[in-house]
């Protein structure tokens, strides 16, 4: 979402410049199983291209939180999205699909940062990924019903 305003991290001031600003929250509802397991990337560019991707804990759910961004309209994407990356090697492109096609993206991650937490719970890995997109999404004029157009290439 674009933010307005300005922001102040110790001595440093920050302003929110329209169009290469961008701000992203994430509100999570619940009480989630202790292993539980999913997957996540986003992007935001310069000239109001977004998108939000997640694939492994709402499947089958018929929720979603997927969605891209054009010049500050959301387009919701009603298909699940698979996200396909090494285990191995977390630096290696990503792969994002979606199973009806209006989505394919690839992700190249240009940092890494690992978080293992040591406590009386079992280990738990969260990896975050800042990439950007190889190829950038356009939309297609495709109505989808209830009046959204969720059709997308990359």
């Amino acid at each position: 979402m674009p933010p307005v305003g300005s922001l102040q991290l110790g001595g440093k001031h920050y302003s929110c410049v329209p169009g290469q600003s961008f701000a992203a929250l994430d509100f999570g509802r619940g009480a989630w199983p202790l292993n539980t397991y999913w997957q996540r990337a986003a992007f935001a560019a310069a000239g109001g291209i977004a998108g939000n991707f997640g694939a492994g804990w709402l499947d089958h759910s018929g929720l979603s939180e997927n969605s891209l961004w054009f010049g500050g309209k959301v387009q919701l994407l009603d298909s699940p999205l698979h996200i396909e990356r090494s285990s191995q090697a977390p630096l290696a492109p990503w792969r994002l699909d979606s199973e009806d096609d209006c989505v394919a993206l690839r992700f190249t991650p240009r940092q890494l940062h690992k978080v293992c937490p040591n406590s009386a719970l079992p280990r738990q890995h969260r990896t975050a990924l800042r990439s950007l997109p190889r190829r950038a999404a356009r939309p297609q004029r495709r109505a989808r019903a209830g009046g959204r157009s969720a059709g997308l290439a990359g």
